[in-house]
């Protein structure tokens, strides 16, 4: 089942290591390419995570920053499915 909320958050939509320009000191510098931005359910860009395109090393940093636990096993099954991994 995908999660249940009544909330919606301007976001980025697109949030990815692509789009993350950070400094060689590590220093995050700024978050580019919006053309995906609007107004979202606040578990948007974490279930637009579960892609199968998304290295590893993401969705362990992804899990571990998500603001609130979200049911997301239908989300997981639904990716079974259509993409035959998660």
């Amino acid at each position: 089942m995908l999660p249940r909320s009544n909330k919606s958050v301007f976001t980025h939509g697109d949030i990815a290591p692509r789009n993350i320009l950070v400094s060689k000191s590590g220093r995050i510098l700024a978050l580019v390419d919006w053309e995906n931005a609007g107004w979202y359910p606040d578990y948007w860009e974490y279930a637009n995570m579960l892609t199968p395109s998304v290295d590893e090393d993401w969705m362990h940093w992804m899990e571990r920053t998500k603001p609130e636990p979200w049911d997301i096993t239908g989300i997981k099954k639904a990716k079974r499915v259509l993409f035959g991994c998660g």
